[in-house]
């Protein structure tokens, strides 16, 4: 059996279905071989990093064939996905030639006539992945020809329909296999209605489905008809969850045949090694203490450093949700925390005081790093009682001279006798104020009235000195050379705590597990596919390292006490004990045990 795979994430990284692939092309690599192939998108930057092209040998007349429609294949193999075959490609100039009328415009005539997708007024990524997906529909009809072997072909999302579609109308022999991962529709009703999944089940119970002129209101009406035609039309149809399954039956008009959850591979994950963990915390440290050491003292290396990440969703990512807990929290703890809003969103520059502490604080950290090798003997000698822990007592006095530096009291120290101390001492004096109290943002955005600032500071979060909750918002992937935090994401949430994911729309939700994968303690919803799926597994979250929060026919304001209630538990409990829990409970969703959907889903294709 040859299987191939089509995604338009397949060798370009956009979303989750890029995860989704990456990290399974494994599995199916090793059951399959060359059997299996993924087809997706061309696009330059992201095949030069992820694809190693190769010689197309056997397509090469299929290539030249399609060359001469202008269409341009690019075969390789998709180093990020375990070497697996794959090709690329791009219908740029096929879905513009003009032959009377554009072919972009005539494909999307026969869409109308056949399956009746409405696409007079659709977006141009609309026509980009209709051409893309019309053009990979004529290279399997070709790869149809070649191969003896059945076929089975699996399409991911609303954006490879067209393939499908295309091959249906041709009769093309091949098995095909429809996934969604989400609804178009669903998403955006989601976050405008807090009682969309309630209609959901209801709609259900009463054997109804939503109304198409819903999609047409807010103008999702031709994604919305490529998706229900593609369900529709599809030998077998699947998705990811079972909340996600009864949405697709209320919306899409058609319940799937088969759930598929995505799984995880954890040798993707970095090394959990101590010293890495503890590497990746110093760093993490260091920049907290550029960010608020111009202002007052902080103990971050004392602290649990929470975070959420994820897609500027307010509503559906529970980003408001997380907000107004740690503002709850901010009231009634006892002790320091730190919270990270990795929430992507469009950013002019990183703030220039803000970017001059890191910096600085880089400088004083090495030249701290020299000072402590170089005088270790002599420290440990000079330490009020004999020593124990070496390394425990350096880190300790590592902290300590630190804050002496920062706050200037190192001054009436014996220590300022040494070069190298005055020296911190003048960078410490250079840190710089934006204000009176630390920015509650690390970037300048580029637009007023953000949704995220305002929460904050609606709910009392605005980094003063006797706040508990100390909030950095990070509006732009983090990444090394980003001039501020300058790391990988994974290695950021290997030196943090605690994962905080409390959706209201969430298909699958990868970065609970991701989080739990780098061994934090990890909060998701019920209303998340995976939450859904841990519930399932293990029944009572309460005690553990994944928790499972209760949002499904909640008022905002019970899950806001909820979820301060979880994560106040969560920072007084045993946290090392929580982690090595949550790291357990990833093992559950990894791609070796849950592959085995995938892989009935491609046999029922042939019953």
């Amino acid at each position: 059996m040859k299987l191939i795979e089509v995604s338009s994430e397949a060798g370009h990284k956009v979303g989750g279905i890029y995860t989704v692939l990456k990290t399974k092309a494994g599995e199916l690599v090793k059951r399959f071989g060359d059997d299996y192939i993924l087809i997706g998108f061309y696009e330059p930057h992201s095949a030069k990093v992820e694809v190693k092209l190769e010689d197309p040998g056997e397509f090469k007349g299929i290539f030249k064939s399609l060359k001469k429609k202008g269409i341009d294949c690019y075969y390789g193999r998709w180093m990020e996905g375990d070497n697996a075959r794959i090709i690329l490609i791009d219908a740029y100039d096929f879905m513009n030639k003009v032959d009377g009328d554009k072919q972009i415009n005539k494909i999307k005539y026969e869409l109308w006539k056949d399956f009746g997708i409405d696409s007079l007024w659709a977006p141009y990524d609309f026509d980009l992945n209709v051409g893309w997906g019309w053009a990979t529909g004529m290279l399997i009809e070709r790869l149809r020809k070649l191969w003896k072997e059945k076929m089975v072909v699996q399409f991911h999302e609303w954006m490879s329909g067209a393939a499908l579609l295309y091959l249906k109308k041709r009769k093309v022999d091949v098995k095909s296999v429809f996934t969604t991962h989400a609804t178009t529709l669903g998403r955006t009703l989601s976050s405008l209605d807090e009682d969309f999944i309630k209609e959901v089940f209801e709609g259900i119970s009463k054997g109804a489905h939503i109304d198409d002129r819903v999609a047409y209101k807010y103008k999702l009406e031709s994604k919305h008809l490529m998706e229900k035609a593609c369900a529709a039309n599809a030998d077998v149809f699947t998705t990811v969850s079972e909340i996600t399954a009864k949405e697709c039956e209320y919306i899409l008009e058609r319940k799937p045949d088969k759930i598929t959850p995505n799984g995880v591979d954890l040798s993707d994950f970095p090394s959990k090694d101590e010293e890495e963990k503890k590497r990746n915390r110093e760093e993490l440290n260091k920049f907290i203490y550029a960010y608020f050491s111009p202002y007052y003292l902080v103990s971050p290396e004392k602290a649990p450093i929470l975070y959420i990440s994820g897609r500027y969703e307010f509503r559906n990512k529970g980003i408001d949700a997380f907000i107004n807990a740690l503002g709850k929290l901010n009231k009634s703890l006892d002790r320091e925390i730190f919270a990270f809003l990795f929430i992507p969103t469009s950013v002019k520059r990183p703030k220039e005081k803000v970017m001059e502490n890191v910096l600085m604080m880089d400088n004083l950290w090495d030249k701290l790093n020299v000072f402590l090798k170089e005088r270790r003997d002599e420290l440990i000698l000079k330490s009020m009682e004999r020593v124990k822990h070496e390394e425990e007592f350096m880190e300790e006095y590592k902290f300590q001279l630190l804050k002496q530096i920062l706050d200037g009291s190192i001054l009436d120290s014996d220590l300022m006798r040494f070069d190298e101390v005055k020296d911190m001492h003048e960078l410490a004096r250079n840190l710089k104020k934006e204000n009176d109290i630390p920015p509650l943002c690390t970037y300048e955005l580029n637009y007023e009235d953000d949704l995220i600032l305002n929460e904050l500071k609606k709910v009392g979060l605005r980094n003063r000195k006797e706040d508990k909750v100390k909030v950095i918002f990070y509006p732009t992937y983090v990444k090394p050379g980003d001039g501020l935090i300058n790391m990988e994401y994974y290695d950021v949430v290997l030196a943090c705590d605690v994962g905080v994911f409390p959706s209201r729309y969430e298909p699958w939700g990868y970065t609970p597990i991701e989080a739990a994968a780098l061994e934090n303690v990890a909060i998701t919803s019920d209303l998340s596919g995976f939450g859904c799926f841990l519930k399932e597994r293990v029944g009572d979250t309460e005690k553990r390292g994944i928790r499972v929060l209760k949002v499904k026919d909640r008022k905002d304001e019970e899950i806001y006490e909820d979820l301060a209630e979880m994560l106040k538990d969560i920072v007084k409990g045993d946290l090392k004990a929580l982690k090595e829990d949550a790291y357990k409970l990833a093992k559950l969703d990894s791609w070796e045990v849950m592959i085995k959907n995938y892989l009935e889903v491609y046999g029922d294709g042939w019953k």
